[in-house]
């Protein structure tokens, strides 16, 4: 069965975890997830969080759905703030340009909304102690939700609004918004604190800047200032009031700074006639959440208005019409015709007519009771308007009903009954339930999978102008699903969906052009395409950009642009991004130009490169845990530590890594961080060798020559040395060599020797062109000889490789003397060659694993690299 939970882009970083774009069950949501998890810090994170959010909910709070755990990790589910964080749109505004959405009343508007929530977290005993622009967050209506309770303090005394805590754990918060009674030895937290807080996100706001004393790098310095009781200079035209308010928010004393419900009137006092107007459609969209309780035994009054058509209504409403008392319940909801808006007229009108079986009234309540729009919210409730409605034949309703089914709120979950309310809401026409439908029957969700039901569904949503079904129907298409592939049809609803500006859909739509599938290829075309997906923050999008501003397809290559889009994936938590940037940083000496070359866009920082590595490897991705353990294990940028590299190459062994397997064997055979072990070690590279490591072979092939757990055989030896040859190990290469030249444990075969001599030759390594040298001399074949010879002075310019060669030449020097001074047979001199024996028994240090077949890009994982489509979006 597919997760509930399907993660889309992150959206930004927490005190002690991450927030992402996510769907649940279909729906979007946020979920934050947290650092460290198995920690008892992550234990406590979410036991903290999870406490306060439950038992808070009023408008300007974020909705908290439930806690989820998935892949082993847990995630906090969330109402979605569409407009991401104040802090976000203060940046977006203030980076040039005139300032529309931020203008002087919608800042008080803000203000006003984010002192209601503060009076109302007060009120519940719960102190925020992290209030910044950061963390509020914005609806797509611009209305404000406080969150991350991640360090909110619920009071133990709840005798006055401006009770005082202290924090056992010292300073809590984020200093530059902390008020000066904060910043002593003894921190002395009240919902006063909050106050001064919300002074300087008002600041931040008039300001149009998200950092406080910017021009002030030292915190040390901030601290002192604030508590001199400098603060921060609010533009000479921020409004009487609006400034009045923010100075006494920033008063030095706590007794002397407003309580949250005196802000909040004085901020609305300040609201000129434009503020309010749009405060008044704001409301109008969201007016059913205003009231917070509801009065028990109301009867629905009739308004007292002078307008006819509201008066017509009054008389219908009187005689029992059901279109009349529904009218009069929207009537009261919205302050339609000069009627005072009533939450409580309201629900009463609504329950009259949806007791008579008006299924818009049933609806709207069960909408009601699910938000909590001026009711208690109760999914149970809503199940049960929903179903009433959904007899009736409601379509919204049906549909409603079949998510509450799916997410099992309000009513055992269960997919198959879900499946067919879905089903009866889009043979009505529904459109999100036929995208339901179609992404149900491709995957066997609920119903028997059906490709060709599928496509059915999505060719209906797509005929109504859907772009995921549009998007998803091109998909099936390209790949045959359902239909007879067709990649003209494909790119015909791609494109549809891409007018659309639906982001995968431009994806898609670029891999057609890349490829030049249904299309004339145009890297130009596809270019521009990633770009349009990529400014919407879609991963695979910026890794195809990136890959072709690196390799300069449809552009100038450019590996500042590279760089630059692969930072954005890794920013957004893309693992794959995080990984390769982390290589970027630490530029590792010997790696392949490809490296260097993308790497000029950054400056060698270890710390930065383990930051991004950490970043990846607590997402699960194995191949950045590898390369964790052994940065723990060479001490680079970390404090040096076998155990703890033991442990990350363990989480990704666990997920089949073979690299991380190959430095398990070798940590066991040394014992390094575990107790030695040769059978361990031995266990260890059988497994890293099925996986496919090309070093792991040769280190079996060592214990088999020389009998280590393992009855000694040179035959069982030079076997696995060839495994490693095959795979492209040059140690292994020049083994199996020296064994077929020799005839050691295998019959001897010069040609053969010379071929994989050769082969590592052929690699500019050193020792196999010593090697080839000699196994010349021995053959009598000085002019080849002396071609070797040639090739060593030239491999002298290699960094590197100089002393080997000054080594290995001095060593044929000495050769040549010892002839001179004595007869030797040549095959005494080739006797010489030093015996090669096991030289892979040590760490593969910072080896990261290679993209096979990438050529000069295998230093580089690919993960939505352009030859890769999407794939269908789920719902």
């Amino acid at each position: 069965m597919q997760s509930l939970l399907a993660i889309e882009n992150l959206i930004g970083t927490g005190a002690y975890g991450a927030v992402y774009k996510a769907r649940w069950g279909g729906q979007p949501v946020a979920a934050k997830s947290f650092f460290h998890s198995q920690s008892d810090l992550y234990e406590k994170a979410i036991q903290k969080e999870t406490s306060v959010l439950q038992r808070l909910r009023h408008r300007h709070i974020i909705q908290f759905y439930r806690a989820h755990e998935q892949d082993g990790h847990i995630f906090l589910i969330m109402d979605l703030a569409e407009k991401g964080s104040l802090a976000s749109v203060i940046n977006t505004k203030s980076g040039g340009g005139k300032d529309l959405l931020l203008d002087w009343p919608t800042k008080t508007r803000l203000a006003h909304e984010m002192a209601r929530g503060l009076e109302y977290i007060h009120q519940e005993g719960v102190l925020h102690r992290d209030l910044k622009s950061a963390n509020v967050l914005l609806t797509r209506h611009m209305e404000v939700k406080l969150a991350d309770f991640g360090l909110a303090q619920v009071r133990q005394s709840m005798s006055t609004g401006a009770s005082i805590s202290y924090s056992s754990a010292g300073l809590v918060g984020t200093l530059r918004w902390m008020a000066p009674e904060l910043l002593l030895d003894k921190p002395k937290y009240s919902s006063k604190s909050d106050m001064y807080a919300l002074g300087m996100v008002m600041w931040e706001m008039a300001a149009n800047c998200t950092t406080p004393f910017k021009d002030q790098p030292n915190n040390v310095v901030v601290l002192a200032l604030v508590q001199d009781g400098r603060r921060e200079v609010l533009p000479h035209d921020t409004p009487a009031q609006y400034r009045e308010l923010v100075e006494q928010c920033w008063h030095q004393n706590p007794a002397c700074r407003p309580d949250a419900s005196e802000s909040a009137l004085m901020v609305h006092d300040e609201l000129t006639d434009e503020g309010r107007a749009l405060s008044d459609v704001e409301s109008a969209l969201h007016s059913l959440a205003i009231a917070e309780s509801q009065q028990s035994g109301h009867v629905g009054r009739l308004p007292q208005t002078n307008d006819l058509v509201v008066s017509l209504f009054c008389t219908q409403a009187q005689e029992g019409n059901l279109d009349a008392q529904l009218f009069l319940g929207w009537i009261y909801s919205h302050g339609w015709g000069g009627v005072v808006k009533s939450v409580e007229d309201s629900l009463c009108w609504y329950r009259k007519a949806a007791g008579r079986g008006n299924a818009t009234a049933q609806l709207t309540l069960a909408r009601m009771y699910e938000l909590g729009q001026g009711v208690e919210p109760s999914d149970v409730e809503a199940v049960t308007w929903y179903r009433k409605a959904a007899d009736y034949g409601n379509a919204e309703a049906q549909f409603s009903l079949g998510r509450l089914y799916d997410y099992g709120r309000g009513i055992k979950e269960d997919i198959v009954d879900a499946a067919q309310w879905y089903r009866q809401a889009a043979a009505q026409g529904h459109v999100d339930a036929q995208v339901k439908m179609g992404s149900w029957c491709s995957l066997g969700l609920g119903v028997e999978r059906n490709d060709v039901e599928a496509v059915n569904w999505y060719r209906k949503a797509a005929l109504q102008g859907n772009a995921t079904a549009q998007n998803n129907l091109g998909y099936m298409y390209h790949a045959g699903q359902g239909l007879e592939r067709d990649d003209v049809n494909a790119v015909a609803w791609y494109r549809k969906a891409a007018e659309q500006g639906n982001a995968d859909a431009l994806v898609n739509l670029g891999v057609m052009y890349y490829h030049g599938h249904g299309v004339d290829q145009s890297y130009i075309q596809a270019l521009g395409l990633y770009r349009r997906a990529a400014e919407q923050g879609i991963l695979k999008a910026q890794h195809c950009l990136s890959s072709m501003y690196e390799d300069g397809l449809g552009v100038e290559q450019d590996y500042v642009e590279a760089v630059f889009w692969l930072r954005r994936a890794a920013e957004q938590g893309d693992p794959v991004a995080q990984h390769n940037l982390a290589k970027l940083y630490l530029k590792m000496e010997g790696e392949s130009p490809h490296i260097t070359l993308m790497g000029q866009s950054v400056e060698q920082d270890h710390a930065k490169a383990v930051y991004w590595l950490l970043k990846a490897a607590l997402q699960g991705y194995a191949p950045a845990q590898s390369h964790l353990g052994s940065v723990y294990a060479s001490g680079i940028g970390v404090k040096q530590s076998d155990i703890v590299a033991v442990i990350w190459y363990k989480k990704a062994a666990a997920q089949s890594d073979a690299l991380a397997m190959f430095n398990l064997g070798c940590f066991y055979y040394h014992g390094r961080g575990v107790e030695q072990s040769y059978a361990e070690a031995l266990a260890w590279h059988r497994k890293s060798t099925e996986h496919g490591n090309e070093m792991s072979p040769r280190n079996i092939g060592y214990m088999y020559q020389v009998g280590q757990t393992v009855e000694q055989s040179q035959v069982e030896a030079v076997r696995w040395y060839l495994v490693a040859a095959e795979r492209g190990d040059i140690q292994a290469q020049l083994l199996v060599s020296e064994a077929f030249f020799q005839g050691d444990g295998v019959q001897k075969n010069v040609d053969k020797a010379f071929r994989w001599c050769r082969k590592a030759a052929e690699k500019s390594d050193v020792d196999a062109q010593l090697q080839l040298g000699r196994m010349y001399l021995e053959e009598q074949n000085d002019a080849e000889a002396a071609i070797c010879r040639r090739e060593l002075y030239r491999y002298d310019t290699i960094p590197g490789q100089q002393d080997r060669v000054a080594q290995g030449l001095r060593s044929e020097e000495d050769g040549e003397k010892d002839g001179q001074e004595e007869t030797r047979s040549p095959r005494s001199r080739c006797e010489e060659i030093p015996q090669r024996t096991y030289a892979g028994l040590e760490p593969a240090g910072i080896v990261v694993p290679t993209h096979s077949g990438a050529g000069r890009r295998s230093t580089f994982e690919t993960s939505g690299s352009p030859p890769h489509h999407v794939g269908l979006c789920v719902h």
